[in-house]
């Protein structure tokens, strides 16, 4: 159990993987074909390769959700990207499921042609054929820019596929393969991480540090003092790539030790990505530890585009008074949070009380919409969050994966 200011008590639960989803409402153009294809189909054990899921003859595409389905045992998901400008993400429905998405921003070109949708990285586990196959795909045109909810439905249009499933061999390098001759003692043999056997019996030098573990329980090295173990350095734990000499570090280990947070496959956190009004209903809702369930309607005007990863989520949040639309009862979830917003579902889902805003403590004050403005001061006084170096706030700022970190990690006690 981890105690949350003013009382609240729960149990921190869940991978937390930060990701958008689109509409299931269109499929694809009446001629458009959909096609999986590999950079190369036998690669040695432990190499990476590339597959790329193209569309042949697309006319109209402005964003897009795929599934690709794998076999997790035979190949490990090293990096999920987008080709195009826009915004990608992509989470896991099933363990040996991808779940995909796309979307340009904003008005402008939409694919056309012969295009790369995405590019999907995999390592080979093992000797042995793996298939990979993409399940489905579903297309959003150029129209939904200018189209009202209500109208989805006249968007659906048919697709199909051309070659939905390829076929990856593994091999083995050739010094992995079995000795010609039985108990042949030539070679060195090759031990998991790559060392080499007789290199592994060698002496560790007199400069190596000896660490002992005492009767009290305690690391201590060779020169006797007590080695203090430190977030993120814990024998078998992820080391991410991204946060070393980032000002969130010690934010994001904390959620991370604490089984919040567990990032991407690609052993990233990324930071500095804008994060989702969706995105960010699901990481508190999880942090807190809410029961979710399929029960109940979603109150809001657009719930037809509010996804399946999230509604449960909203449902909860929107019951227990975390989370509020918009004036015209919209959730609008694929908008990225803004720094007031943020504040304000922080401090509803952690019972955090607000304060009268004095607007003279930040320059812009006057900037601060009478919504946020008291849990903006209750925050401040709690120490959650902190206005910028020029004594700004900016609470119309979108708010970035590592600020929320900051904000959820300032909230635990």
């Amino acid at each position: 159990m981890i105690n949350v200011r003013k009382g609240f008590k729960h149990v921190l639960a869940g991978v937390i993987i930060l990701s958008m989803l689109l509409p299931l409402w269109v499929t694809a153009q009446l001629e458009t074909g959909f096609f999986i294809e590999a950079g190369k189909n036998e690669v040695e054990v432990g190499k990476e390769f590339d597959v790329y899921v193209k569309g042949k003859d697309v006319e109209d595409i402005y964003a897009f959700e795929l599934d690709i389905i794998f076999e997790p045992d035979k190949l490990e998901l090293i990096k999920a990207e987008g080709t195009n400008e826009g915004y990608f993400a992509y989470n896991f429905m099933d363990e040996d499921k991808i779940h995909f998405v796309y979307t340009k921003i904003g008005d402008v070109s939409p694919l056309k042609g012969n295009v790369n949708l995405c590019k999907f990285t995999f390592k080979v586990l093992e000797a042995a054929k793996a298939s990979i196959e993409l399940e489905s795909v579903r297309v959003v045109s150029s129209e939904i820019v200018d189209t009202k909810v209500g109208d989805l439905e006249s968007l659906d249009t048919k697709y199909s596929f051309d070659d939905k499933k390829i076929s990856i061999t593994g091999i083995l390098k050739p010094e992995d393969k079995e000795p010609s001759s039985p108990g042949g003692s030539s070679g060195t043999g090759t031990l998991p991480g790559g060392k080499d056997s007789e290199k592994e019996d060698e002496s560790t030098g007199e400069d190596d540090k000896v660490d002992e573990v005492g009767e009290d329980g305690k690391d201590w090295d060779k020169d006797g003092e007590e080695i203090e173990e430190q977030p993120g350095d814990v024998p078998g734990a992820v080391v991410f790539t991204d946060i070393e000499n980032h000002w969130s570090k010690e934010f994001a280990l904390k959620l991370v030790n604490l089984g919040i947070l567990k990032g991407y496959p690609d052993n990233t956190l990324r930071p500095d990505e804008k994060i989702t009004r969706a995105e960010g209903v699901v990481l508190l809702v999880n942090t807190l530890g809410l029961e979710i369930s399929d029960e109940g309607e979603i109150s809001f005007n657009d719930k037809d585009i509010i996804p399946a990863w999230c509604a449960n989520h909203v449902k909860i949040a929107s019951e227990k008074g975390i989370l509020k639309g918009y004036e015209d009862n919209t959730l609008r979830p694929f908008n990225n949070l803004t720094r007031a917003e943020m504040v304000v579902l922080v401090m509803n889902a952690f019972g955090i009380e607000k304060a009268g805003l004095d607007k003279s403590r930040f320059k812009d004050g006057d900037e601060i919409p009478g919504w946020a403005a008291d849990f903006i001061e209750g925050a401040v006084k709690e120490g959650i969050v902190k206005g910028y170096p020029d004594n700004t706030f900016k609470p119309g700022n979108e708010v970035t994966r590592g600020e929320v970190f900051a904000i959820i990690a300032n909230c635990i006690d």
